[in-house]
């Protein structure tokens, strides 16, 4: 096992993956098992094995994660699987324990499938969180880009998504199943991404001048944020111009653009995304 990974970090890991494994059994078994209709991945599956052949949801979720645990195990490592290993096993008891015990949402499919995409998200961002993982997809498409690397895991992990909620249409004998089933996933999606990523996010402005010093102190006066200062050279042109980067938050960007264009306006402008900013000013990094 890796040398740095304490008791501490167990506890905490094993505390995450309870919790995180709770909130997703809630999203299973109260909204969409009742609501009849299969999420992406192997959680989806597993629904459509409970709906046809009334498997436990956690136990078949788990045997069709072992087989991606092999085909991943060389590519991944052995103590990132052992860790996963872990996880997926708690995530499967507590689903079957709290089967019988959870309440199961009757109402409108619609809500059922946004409560289920919103609960799997925030279950899943806490299991992310210590770096751990569900298995599942993610080792599917990993093993496959391994022998085909310039296949996209995005374009990977929605093609096996479109065939899980396909088969989920077919099981339900409902087209509905696989729309309610797309809707959970992708706002599951959107509520990983926004949690982990979006708290931190910012703007990162990369502006190409001739006036770097006059530009950064307009920025730094506008917005108080610091800016660096390169020397570059156009590949057309051969001119030597500055370009000046500075990371800020989203609400800073059009007053240190407008101030940029102030003082020099034939500079250029670009204004990109950035998931996360550590640093003076922004979050700080434990890691």
């Amino acid at each position: 096992m890796n040398k740095t990974y304490t008791k501490k970090d167990f506890i905490n890991d094993l505390f995450y993956d309870i919790l995180g494994s709770v909130i997703y059994a809630v999203a299973i078994n109260s909204f969409a098992k009742p609501a009849h209709f299969a999420t992406g991945g192997v959680g989806g599956l597993a629904l459509i094995a409970n709906y046809l052949f009334s498997l436990p949801i956690g136990v078949t979720q788990l045997i069709i994660n072992i087989p991606l645990i092999l085909l991943s195990y060389k590519i991944l490592g052995r103590f990132f699987i052992l860790r996963t290993a872990k996880t997926m096993l708690l995530m499967s008891v507590i689903l079957d324990l709290l089967a019988p015990v959870l309440p199961r949402y009757g109402g409108d499919v619609m809500l059922a499938a946004l409560f289920t995409g919103i609960l799997d998200g925030m279950g899943l961002v806490l299991i992310y969180l210590r770096g751990g993982s569900t298995g599942g997809v993610d080792f599917l498409t990993m093993s496959i880009r391994k022998s085909r690397p310039h296949i996209s895991l995005g374009s990977l992990s929605m093609a096996v998504n479109f065939f899980v909620l396909t088969c989920g249409a077919l099981a339900f004998k409902n087209i509905d199943a696989a729309l309610y089933g797309a809707l959970a996933t992708f706002t599951s999606g959107i509520i990983v991404d926004k949690i982990m990523y979006g708290a931190g996010a910012g703007k990162m402005l990369l502006i190409i001048t001739d006036k770097g010093k006059q530009v950064a102190r307009a920025i730094d006066r506008t917005t108080g944020r610091g800016s660096s200062i390169m020397e570059i050279k156009g590949a057309y042109t051969g001119e030597s111009k500055q370009m000046i980067i500075s990371a800020m938050s989203k609400n800073q960007v059009f007053a240190a653009r407008r101030n940029a264009h102030n003082v020099d306006p034939e500079c250029f402008v670009m204004v990109s995304s950035t998931d996360e900013v550590f640093g003076n000013g922004f979050k700080e990094n434990h890691d």
